[in-house]
C-alpha cells in the first residue's frame, strides 16, 4: 500500500514534490494551500523524505 496526497488523494511518486506539515500529512505542493493546511514542517521529494522521515515508507 503506497502513500496517497493528503488532498487530491493520488498516490505519490518518488519524484513528486510535496510538503511535509506539522500533523505529517504529505501532500502534493501543487495541491497545498495555507487555508485549508497546517503549517510546513519540510519540504522536498517524496523519495528524500522516506530517506528522513522513517514513519514514511
Amino acid at each position: 500500500m503506497r502513500i496517497h496526497c493528503g488532498v487530491c488523494e493520488i498516490e505519490l511518486n518518488y519524484d513528486d514534490y510535496v510538503f511535509l506539515d506539522e500533523i505529517n500529512t504529505l501532500t502534493h505542493q501543487n495541491c497545498y494551500s495555507l487555508e485549508t493546511n497546517f503549517p510546513i514542517k519540510d519540504l522536498g521529494t517524496y523519495e528524500q523524505l522516506t530517506k528522513v522521515y522513517c514513519f514514511i515508507k
